[in-house]
């Protein structure tokens, strides 16, 4: 895999994180609350830090350092690992059940179109293609040390510390089926 890894060429995913966080905070008022009572500003803390945890794959980083122009191939998709990454974060701190979806499905189509969630809630809880891809992917990450660290580090700041690497359920992702 590339050292380091980036987002996009001549831009290191760690500073992607840290730029897309820092922006999407200060955008949020300190009181503001999900609708459950949470801090909406820690929610999309979490969410900015781990929406692009997926480009750790070796298979991303193959694909933006050598072929960054011509569109990825399936492989190459990086939100499905980073939408179960975040929906484990956010209910690690306790996030409700509906903001912890949301948290998902922000990620999972990060550079699509949102779907309907109550149409669609059913859809990725059976599908068994999506939790196989993703748990390729997080393999891919658990099995190359430099991700894992850098994933493992990128998640203590997404989560104050509250999750590291070694408590996802990387070896059968479809536990995160509610």
């Amino acid at each position: 895999m590339y050292e380091p890894p980036i987002a996009r060429p001549r831009e290191s995913l760690s500073d992607h994180l840290d730029s897309v966080a820092t922006n999407a905070t200060q955008m949020i008022p300190k009181r503001a609350e999900t609708p459950e009572g949470g801090s909406f500003k820690e929610l999309v803390r979490t969410v900015a830090n781990l929406h692009d945890i997926g480009k750790l794959t070796p298979a991303f980083q193959e694909y933006i350092h050598e072929a960054p122009d011509r569109p990825p191939r399936r492989e190459e998709y990086h939100s499905s690992p980073g939408a179960l990454v975040t929906f484990h974060a956010l209910a690690k701190q306790e996030f409700s059940a509906q903001a912890s979806v949301a948290g998902f499905y922000a990620v999972l189509k990060h550079h699509g179109t949102l779907p309907n969630i109550d149409e669609t809630q059913l859809m990725w809880g059976d599908n068994r293609t999506f939790f196989q891809d993703a748990g390729d992917k997080l393999l891919a990450i658990d099995n190359h040390d430099e991700a894992r660290s850098q994933a493992n580090t990128r998640l203590d700041i997404a989560t104050d510390g509250s999750l590291a690497w070694e408590a996802l359920k990387i070896e059968s992702p479809e536990q995160y089926r509610h």
